[in-house]
């Protein structure tokens, strides 16, 4: 860290960093996906601050990428010190990416001008701009360069947008498409964002571009209102990137609602994972639904009898209405038994919530065998 500190270039620059699975909840009422139900706000704005991982690469000795000298792409590799279940914490950039001084790809040891928190990575991790945050290694501890992709089980199995017939990790084919460059999710997309009760929010683009302009329609896309937009104050990094997101406001009068052909008042209030917007799940969804009532057991449970249920050797939770016996579930859950043993005996909403928001239809079958 102290060489990281003083023998080198530092820059501190604000970016804006998001989750590749925001609006994902809207996606997971058409069918159930990996990953916790983000609705559109999984993104943040800071500033960091470090030296160019660049300027340490060529410290020990990698060269810039020669295009017309090398016949394959080449990787910068990075692991954090985090001991998960399934393997730590890897995946991989394209070399050429980091080595051009533009990208800004910084290994941060600060973060608004204080040391990183432990929970954004102390003492040091990956902030990448333009690329989705799961590319922004925490607890960076290990770097290397190969021409060959990072093969790590977060690598090829999170962060990736396959084919919607894919539905299994177990085909020969879906294997295929886990582990193929073209699925997997690096750049962040072209973003906008409403931001609090009013007329106003925020956007992003990918790639440092700025988001030149913002309008908001009232009447389905019909007619389209100018907005007001608070730039990033210049100069900005290079002279053309914009890292950071912008804010945006419109000014609504009561006469441009009259083109509106209705006027809808969402319920802010609602719980996470309950019904509401204008996605509504499929009709496959529902007959499975329907088809996974009929088979459950129609015994009832007191509330007293489901919290006598709270030990590991005795664990029911209670998740949509229904019992479930998870004492097997314990010794092979990936995430150990604690988030388990959190809800056992407790008869709550917060249970199916949780459920819901990290689960996928695998998750979901297992959990039917319990019933």
């Amino acid at each position: 860290m102290d060489d990281l500190a003083s023998n080198y270039e530092t820059i501190n620059i604000a970016v804006a960093m998001a989750c590749d699975g925001n609006w994902r909840k809207e996606l997971d009422m058409i069918r159930r996906s990996k990953g916790f139900d983000w609705g559109a706000g999984a993104i943040s704005c800071a500033f960091w601050k470090g030296p160019l991982l660049r300027d340490v690469l060529l410290a020990a000795g990698i060269q810039c990428p020669n295009p017309l000298h090398e016949k394959r792409l080449r990787w910068v590799h990075f692991e954090g010190a985090d001991n998960l279940r399934e393997a730590k914490y890897a995946t991989s950039i394209p070399l050429a990416y980091v080595m051009d001084s533009a990208n800004d790809v910084i290994m941060a040891y600060e973060m608004n001008n204080v040391r990183l928190p432990p929970d954004h990575g102390y003492p040091v991790r990956l902030a990448v701009p333009g690329y989705i945050g799961g590319r922004w290694v925490k607890w960076l501890q290990r770097i290397w360069v190969s021409d060959k992709e990072n093969n790590s089980h977060f690598h090829i199995w999170d962060n990736r947008v396959l084919p919607s017939f894919i539905r299994d990790k177990d085909s020969e084919f879906s294997h295929i498409m886990f582990h193929h460059p073209s699925t997997a999710c690096n750049k962040q997309n072209l973003n906008s964002i409403i931001v609090r009760p009013g007329h106003a929010g925020i956007a992003y683009d990918v790639g440092g571009h700025e988001v030149q302009r913002m309008e908001v329609s009232l009447d389905g896309g019909k007619t389209w209102l100018y907005c007001v937009c608070k730039f990033p104050e210049y100069p900005v990094r290079h002279g053309h990137k914009f890292w950071t997101w912008l804010h945006w406001y419109v000014d609504v009068a009561m006469p441009h609602l009259v083109r509106a052909e209705s006027i809808i008042v969402r319920h802010p209030c609602q719980p996470g994972t309950g019904a509401g917007g204008w996605m509504q799940p499929s009709t496959e969804n529902r007959i499975e639904s329907i088809k996974h009532e009929a088979s459950s057991p129609q015994k009832q449970f007191t509330r007293e009898e489901i919290e006598k249920h709270n030990k590991e050797n005795d664990c029911w939770i209670f998740i949509n209405g229904k019992v479930y016996d998870a004492t097997s579930v314990l010794d092979w859950h990936p995430g150990g038994k604690a988030p388990i043993m959190t809800h056992a005996g407790r008869a709550h909403p917060d249970t199916t919530n949780d459920f819901e928001s990290i689960h996928d239809d695998y998750a979901e079958q297992r959990l039917s065998g319990t019933v």
